[in-house]
């Protein structure tokens, strides 16, 4: 079966947070060699070609084939350098269409270098959880989901995977660490693997 008008997935970020590595996936660092998989594959295993020097705008397309149905879900890509301003704009009237057709967002960011940095993922979670909240409403059936991507400078803010979650959780957000492969404590398999 052909499923044809599928909801989309939002995905944000500010600018530098990995956003294209959470599509495509990329080899972690301390990757068992033992394990049948090669590599982090990614949410897609793939990312679209970004020709600007932003990837606001950019839709990406992810087939999916399973023994019951086929469909491709769009992905739709968002930089946002000023959380509030952004939030604002998906609030107004003229946004509420496109609200409706969502169906999951998903945040990008990097682990922050210091308490600075951590406000600043707090400030994005905060607001994409406001339009959340507000213009989806509360019998949204859609899916929250905060993604952890590694930081490539050292050293960064240590926080533990619990702290990391109620962060995410704070505001309406399943907590998830791109560099975890394998189960998680109530045995299923991590999101991104």
């Amino acid at each position: 079966m052909e499923i044809s008008h599928p909801r989309r997935i939002l995905t944000v970020s500010l600018p530098d947070s990995g956003l294209l590595d959470l599509l495509k996936g990329n080899k972690p660092k301390h990757f068992p060699q033992h394990r049948s998989l090669t590599r982090h594959t990614g949410l897609t295993g793939t990312a679209p070609s970004v020709t600007g020097d932003t990837i606001a705008g950019t839709t990406h397309n992810w087939p999916i084939k399973t023994n019951y149905y086929s469909v491709t879900v769009p992905i739709w890509l968002d930089e946002i350098s000023e959380p509030a301003t952004w939030a604002s704009e998906f609030l107004a009237p003229d946004a509420r269409e496109v609200l409706t057709v969502i169906g999951a967002f998903i945040v990008c960011f990097r682990r922050p270098l210091n308490q600075a940095g951590l406000e600043e993922v707090n400030e994005l979670l905060k607001n994409v959880g406001e339009v959340i909240k507000k213009g989806c409403g509360y019998s949204w059936d859609g899916v929250a989901l905060a993604v952890a991507m590694p930081q490539s400078a050292t050293p960064y803010l240590e926080m533990k995977d619990e702290e990391w979650e109620d962060v995410c959780q704070e505001f309406g957000f399943e907590y998830v660490d791109f560099e975890k492969i394998g189960r998680n404590e109530f045995s299923g398999i991590s999101l991104i693997s």
